[in-house]
């Protein structure tokens, strides 16, 4: 498979995941240069605290609960009116690297004190403090697309390496 292909194939997997809905607002996507020998690849990765505020004489303080876990908060209207509602995601949260790559995530905590981090198949948990930045590394060599977790602040900080077979 040539080079122009692989990433004819890359945008048509990114196009497919947003039409249906998988990908939310708030995610971004780290899409590397292809290439058909294995490469060693470096991507930075912060995990991030997303908040949006207001006041009840904006809009009205919401009344359906939010997905139960650490990934969403919803605070309720101060003595002023104002509430505010956060949560917690990678940026970017879609890593895709080819079959072969040698992979090194630099994660960097930005908001939460900690995170419990994992990586489907390819990085057991470890963890990261605010003000941390951690270095792992792996060999990228299942196909697939794997989920990389938080497991302090699920359901909402989730995300997906993508490793794409080799030409």
């Amino acid at each position: 498979m040539s080079g122009v292909a692989i990433g004819i194939a890359i945008i048509a997997i990114i196009i497919s995941i947003t039409s249906i809905g998988i990908l939310t607002t708030q995610t971004t996507i780290q899409v590397l240069d292809v290439s058909s020998e294995p490469i060693e690849r470096t991507i930075y990765v912060n995990l991030i605290e997303p908040k949006g505020s207001t006041n009840v004489e904006k809009e009205p303080f919401p009344t359906k609960d939010l997905p139960e876990g650490g990934g969403y908060e919803l605070k309720s209207p101060d003595e002023s009116g104002k509430w505010v509602v956060e949560t917690y995601t990678f940026s970017p949260s879609i890593i895709i690297v080819n079959q072969g790559d040698t992979v090194n995530i630099k994660m960097l905590g930005i908001n939460g004190a900690l995170h419990k981090i994992t990586i489907e198949n390819y990085v057991s948990e470890f963890d990261i403090h605010r003000g941390e930045l951690k270095e792992i590394s792996f060999l990228a060599d299942k196909t697939g697309t794997f989920k990389m977790s938080c497991d302090v602040h699920r359901p909402a900080m989730e995300g997906y390496l993508m490793v794409l077979p080799n030409a």
